[in-house]
């Protein structure tokens, strides 16, 4: 069976982009508009490949694993996800990722960025640990959207899937080959994320898509995820982190561990927890028919933000919504929605509450016996007014 990489490159996907570290993924299928409109109707399938994926076990691998983000996880259960942050030592955040943790003290963390599996070898110091990493040796396929679960049992038969709990994952057979199963996603909508070898990668992809297609699921792009997480209001390493911020600039200070944490940067962020941010993450309602983002003046930067002016860092036209939204970093005293703020590209937009879609988050953690098409809602009237 050839590799994932080589069946959508060559048979599937009609473009692809590379990412940092020259890793391609696939860009579109049938366009990023059709997509879109799948994954919030019916359902998509994406290949999230790309993604660092480091095992990590030994005596040691607990306070490691609490060492190197920004939460406890000593009360995880086996078969549990928990969405996290990686900072830096001054508080500023590396990375998002996820922590899997799996039977006999072991864990798996995904992020976004192959790299950040150096930046573990790095932090491993005195830990006795061993860490391995399993990027390249990895295929992880996602199927996102209100006809996640129908596909998942068409394609898994024999498995109760309504018992799976939100960020909560189970290991089933992929003939012969052990395919880890979690509950999570990427655009706002019920999903699942499939992980296996990557030799099996592509016979797990025929498998989803045969699987979906009574069902009207779409193979999937990165264009087409961009702008659902946009829409859902999820941060991407290479625009909302390409500076240097923190937890609370990026409303994610719930994550943030108290007293008594040993993580990297907790004794920084610590005094920043009773404390107002400067700046601060919001959605923006873009005026006008846009202009390209620059890609701002660094890791080493913090976001340039002013009274009146805001700092986009992504920025889409939603289907969902008929005009361009984005992220940007606000000043403090802006982050009320309809608050008016100019751009650094010179574009009038108005602050809009995140996420733009499902300000609830109900869809993804619905009960799994909810789920249905999708007739999609707005649901944002500081966007769609």
């Amino acid at each position: 069976m050839k590799a994932l990489h080589d069946y959508l490159f060559r048979e599937r996907a009609i473009a692809a982009t590379r990412l940092e570290g020259g890793v391609e993924t696939p860009l579109r299928f049938s366009g990023a508009r059709a997509e879109h409109s799948a994954v919030r109707r019916t359902a998509g399938l994406f290949d999230f490949s790309f993604m660092a994926s480091v095992d990590i076990a030994g005596p040691d691998a607990l306070p490691f694993v609490e060492r190197v983000q920004v939460r406890r996880v000593r009360r995880m259960e086996p078969g549990r996800i928990c969405y996290t942050l990686l900072c830096r030592d001054d508080g500023t955040v590396l990375n998002d990722a996820t922590v899997w943790c799996r039977a006999g003290g072991r864990y798996t963390l995904f992020t976004g960025r192959r790299s950040d599996a150096a930046h573990l070898g790095r932090s491993a110091g005195s830990f006795d640990v061993s860490l391995e990493d399993r990027s390249l040796g990895r295929a992880v396929c996602a199927v996102q959207g209100p006809l996640a679960l129908r596909a998942l049992e068409a394609a898994f038969p024999g498995h109760d899937w309504k018992t799976l709990p939100y960020f909560g994952f189970r290991t089933v057979d992929l003939e012969g080959a052990p395919c880890d199963i979690g509950r999570l996603g990427y655009t706002g909508e019920a999903g699942f994320e499939a992980i296996v070898e990557a030799a099996a990668g592509a016979r797990l992809w025929q498998r989803l898509a045969s699987a979906g297609a009574p069902l009207g699921i779409a193979e999937c792009g990165l264009e087409a995820a961009d702008i659902l997480r946009i829409e859902a209001g999820f941060i991407l390493f290479a625009r909302e982190l390409a500076h240097r911020v923190t937890p609370f600039e990026l409303r994610m200070g719930w994550m943030v561990s108290g007293p008594g944490a040993t993580f990297a940067g907790a004794r920084a962020l610590e005094p920043m927890r009773w404390r107002t941010p400067r700046r601060c993450l919001a959605g923006v309602a873009i005026e006008g028919a846009g202009t390209a983002i620059a890609a701002g003046a660094g890791p080493d930067a913090v976001p340039p933000t002013r009274p009146g002016m805001a700092f986009l860092t992504s920025a889409a036209t939603s289907p969902l919504f008929a005009r361009r939204i984005g992220l940007a970093f606000v000043d403090a005293e802006d982050r009320h929605p309809g608050t008016l703020v100019r751009l650094q590209t010179g574009e009038r937009a108005r602050v809009a509450r995140l996420p733009f879609y499902d300000l609830a988050k109900v869809r993804p953690r619905r009960d799994w016996a909810a789920c249905r098409p999708n007739p999609v809602s707005r649901g944002n009237e500081a966007v769609s007014r």
